[in-house]
């Protein structure tokens, strides 16, 4: 097996397969992304540094739409890490 998981459409349309432009909408790996729970607590801040590769903006004012979105974008790696090994452990 590849180091890339297989990633279906979550919702396949039986039949539509010959429609050129037709959309199947989110992928497997979308689904279950969009599906994984976070921890109560949310992701720690060391989990966070290791999956954005260094520290969040310092807070302020002034920073803290950048604060947000690193920490969204922190949450956003750790689903799809949880749904790139739910779709490698589908394929074995």
């Amino acid at each position: 097996m590849s180091d890339q998981p297989e990633n279906p459409p979550a919702f396949p349309r039986p039949g539509f397969e010959q429609c050129a432009g037709m959309q199947d909408g989110m992928t497997l790996r979308d689904y279950f992304a969009a599906q994984t729970a976070l921890p109560d607590e949310g992701i720690s801040g060391p989990q966070a540094q290791a999956l954005m590769g260094g520290r969040p903006p310092e807070w302020s004012e002034d920073t803290a739409i950048a604060c947000i979105d690193w920490w969204l974008a922190a949450e956003a790696k750790y689903r799809y890490a949880f749904a790139d090994a739910m779709l490698r452990e589908r394929g074995k």
